[in-house]
């Protein structure tokens, strides 16, 4: 299972830190700024630290540190209302492994416009199930939602996100182009 501890040290420091990738990429997902992701896993580690004795050895470790981070951003959303940025961009959008054509960055660009303007509880369920991995269920334990609700997030999500790139078969021109960047993703989503 993934993030799940088997060596029987439960919640420890190098338990924790193999886990950062992870959660870093998490709160990128969730924020405006590798800055904010970075501040959001630095009260995430301490939170999990302070409250190590709360976690049961063998369970999962990613579901129990990704839950106590989605915690923390809600906390920060609720403390710091008047000064959210609206826009959430995540950072692996942005930008590709190797140099890309001008339609495949024409192609980023509109993924990045689009995941931006998924609303925040859609683009967690597509970040945690299309990028992290975890099943419905994990996610469905750490967002505190019913199964369902992730399933639905998730198909409008990937809906919102075909219309965006590939336009309304409804409507008549404007389209932005096909395949490339959005076909990766929705189909790894």
């Amino acid at each position: 299972m993934v993030g799940t501890t088997t060596d029987g040290t439960g919640c420890d420091h190098a338990a924790i830190v193999r886990e950062l990738p992870y959660l870093r990429r998490f709160a990128r997902a969730l924020t405006s700024g590798a800055s904010n992701a970075d501040d959001l896993v630095h009260e995430c580690v301490v939170n999990a630290l302070r409250n190590s004795s709360k976690f049961e050895p063998g369970t999962n470790l990613r579901a129990w540190l990704f839950t106590i981070l989605r915690n923390s951003f809600i906390s920060d959303i609720r403390r710091n209302r008047h000064r959210l940025d609206t826009t959430n961009v995540p950072q692996w959008a942005c930008g590709g492994i190797s140099p890309a054509s001008q339609e495949d960055a024409i192609m980023l660009r509109h993924l990045r416009d689009a995941l931006a303007h998924l609303p925040k509880e859609q683009n967690a369920v597509l970040m945690l199930v299309a990028l992290e991995g975890m099943s419905y269920e994990q996610t469905a334990k750490i967002l505190s939602v019913p199964v369902g609700t992730v399933r639905s997030r998730l198909s409008r999500a990937r809906h919102a996100l075909k219309i965006a790139m590939e336009g309304d078969p409804r409507s008549a021109g404007g389209n932005p182009p096909r395949g490339g960047a959005f076909a990766t993703v929705a189909h790894a989503a």
